[in-house]
């Protein structure tokens, strides 16, 4: 676990264009064990993603707007500390949507994986997943939630930064409003 943990941190001092940033999230993905990975900047206005996650799920889940009924962001903005997830344990207590939902991103490849969510300025929440299509996350240690929060911090400020120079819009980025 630490291990990509400090993978993900070293990867925000990597200098380079978005482009770079995210061949660098999909070394660490694939390195890590997990099939995709998804940054997603929660804004009060809209939200924002950098994702590996197959360019069909990504356009449904904004045109959609499933990050309002998405069960991951709905805990991730309780808890507010890294957690494991899988669509297959939470199925008991899902709604009928909820469930609809995770059997579509099942479809996708995206049934269970690791998430973190860190505050960022004005009230917004920067959420960092790594993704499985297994069905469950086997685990052996616990998450060290500072660890886990200080890299997706960096990783939202390197990826900001990287937005910010970006002169034209990356297909694996998608905005909802």
């Amino acid at each position: 676990m630490q291990h990509w943990l400090d993978k993900l941190t070293d990867l925000a001092a990597i200098p380079g264009d978005e482009h770079m940033i995210k061949q660098a999230l999909e070394t660490v993905t694939e390195k890590s064990g997990f099939g995709g990975y998804a940054y997603l900047n929660i804004q009060p206005s809209h939200s924002s993603a950098v994702s590996n996650y197959h360019p069909e799920w990504q356009a449904e889940y904004f045109r959609r707007k499933f990050n309002k009924l998405d069960p991951v962001i709905k805990r991730a903005l309780t808890l507010k500390h890294a957690f494991v997830w899988s669509g297959e344990w939470d199925r008991p207590r899902l709604s009928r949507d909820e469930q609809s939902f995770f059997s579509l991103a099942a479809d996708f490849g995206v049934r269970s994986g690791i998430t973190i969510p860190v505050r960022i300025a004005h009230g917004a929440l920067a959420v960092f997943t790594l993704a499985s299509s297994k069905e469950a996350i086997d685990f052996d240690r616990e998450i060290d939630p500072v660890a886990a929060a200080a890299a997706v911090a960096q990783l939202h400020t390197r990826i900001q930064f990287s937005e910010r120079i970006s002169l034209l819009p990356s297909a694996s980025t998608a905005r909802a409003t």
